[in-house]
């Protein structure tokens, strides 16, 4: 009853959520420099706290390789997402895993009605700039490569964050740090060293045609890091094949988080950057910006 309560308090409160966050995001983004003339912020923010749908990414077993991604509906429970990742497995030999994911670049963009404000904003702030690069040179070229993926999904991050943290800062007067997961700060255990260094072992597994045993080592670390508090449903090609897009990530090994990273400290805005990065239709050529100012 108590939980019931909650949610029928949740419900009556989203609308006016949604609305105060679409408009301070879309003050930080036009003070940002976002906004065309006549100070009209295109596409306008806009966002639906909600149920997120789930992913199933798929993968070669004997490589790590996101071949599909397939939208879900959302609320699958433990047992279904198994089942379906077992079916796949045995019907079509490949690494499958159903991913629940933060936001999705509809529009309206979905943002997972699951986790803090501070969450929340950077989701929303990350699935806006999908929008906005959808109109550039780097959003058209999203699909053209798994390198032009990551390029997308990591500027949007790098810039979700800091925009996040802005817009953070504007609704609770708090501090504009955009932080860490708190999930990964707890305790002494290096989660993203031992993720990372799991993805490095299992990819030399792999390479050398040892798939069952670059499966069975990557459940035993997975179950390491159980035992040190952090819950993992599974770990496998798929999963590594999903997380290399997102380079910031420790499961990447793609070094378009460090290239990013480097531009950004080299541009004298935020605004710089991310319209740095938006004008980039192919990773060579953004490769090749880099270089030259160096």
């Amino acid at each position: 009853a108590q939980i019931r309560r909650i949610e029928a308090r949740r419900k009556a409160m989203r609308r006016d959520v949604e609305e105060t966050v679409e408009s301070e995001m879309g003050a930080v983004l036009k003070l940002e420099g976002f906004a065309s003339w006549p100070g009209l912020l295109f596409p306008p923010v806009d966002t639906r706290f909600t149920q997120s749908p789930g992913v199933l990414v798929l993968s070669p077993r004997d490589r790590i390789f996101r071949q599909e991604t397939i939208v879900l509906r959302p609320g699958l429970d433990t047992l279904e997402k198994e089942l379906l990742e077992e079916r796949v497995l045995g019907e079509e030999d490949l690494s499958a895993l159903v991913v629940e994911i933060s936001g999705i670049a509809t529009y309206p963009s979905i943002v997972s009605e699951r986790g803090d404000l501070r969450r929340a904003l950077n989701a929303v702030a990350h699935e806006w700039l999908h929008h906005w690069f959808f109109f550039k040179p780097l959003g058209r070229g999203f699909w053209d490569s798994p390198e032009m993926t990551t390029l997308n999904e990591t500027a949007a991050t790098i810039g979700g964050l800091e925009l996040g943290a802005l817009a953070h800062t504007a609704i609770t007067g708090g501090p504009g740090d955009p932080g860490s997961d708190p999930e990964e700060a707890a305790g002494s255990f290096d989660l993203g060293g031992a993720i990372r260094e799991t993805r490095l072992r299992a990819e030399e597994l792999l390479a050398e045609g040892e798939i069952e045993e670059a499966e069975a080592y990557m459940e035993e670390r997975r179950l390491l890091m159980v035992d040190q508090g952090f819950r993992i449903r599974k770990i496998n090609q798929a999963f590594f094949a999903f997380r290399q897009s997102y380079a910031a990530d420790p499961a990447s090994i793609s070094p378009i988080d460090g290239q990013l990273r480097e531009l950004r400290q080299r541009s004298a805005s935020l605004e710089d950057f991310l319209k740095a990065v938006a004008g980039f239709g192919s990773y060579q050529k953004f490769l090749e910006h880099l270089e030259s100012g160096r």
